[in-house]
């Protein structure tokens, strides 16, 4: 199975989570597998969550297996006209991700682990929308078949 099925499984977990619902009651939350540099989101699709696979690192074991450990980009925005509640929005949104990747870690048995990584804010330079990128890390073995 394609990695790719793997991303499609975690945005279909995040956009069920009602965890990350909860932050934005008057709103849907987008979320989406795609590349789109900031200045190219509106904020009609705000709130958002953007997957991408910035990077892939291969682990080889025994000579027909090993891992592949995927970091994997969460890019989030919203809106918030109180700065001092974009920050709190800012923090619950982080701990909101991270339970709901915890709920199911293998990703529905597709992966062997999932684990939360570092993440980085714009700290409100673009006020009233704030942007935020969580990465996590995800191992999935791989089978090398001649």
């Amino acid at each position: 199975m394609s990695f790719s099925d793997d991303l499609t499984y975690l945005a279909g977990l995040l956009a069920a989570d009602a965890g990350i619902a909860d932050l934005f009651p008057a709103k849907t939350i987008n979320v989406v597998r795609r590349y789109k540099s900031r200045t190219e989101i509106h904020v009609s699709e705000l709130p958002v969550i953007m997957l991408t696979r910035p990077r892939v690192a291969v682990e080889q074991g025994s000579s027909a297996e090993g891992f592949q450990e995927h970091t994997v980009a969460l890019y989030c925005g919203f809106t918030c006209e109180d700065r001092e509640q974009a920050q709190d929005l800012v923090i619950r949104f982080e701990e909101a991700l991270e339970k709901a990747i915890m709920v199911d870690p293998s990703l529905g048995m597709r992966v062997a682990h999932t684990e939360p990584g570092d993440s980085a804010n714009d700290e409100g330079k673009y006020h009233p929308v704030y942007f935020f990128v969580k990465e996590i890390k995800i191992s999935k073995e791989i089978i090398w078949r001649p």
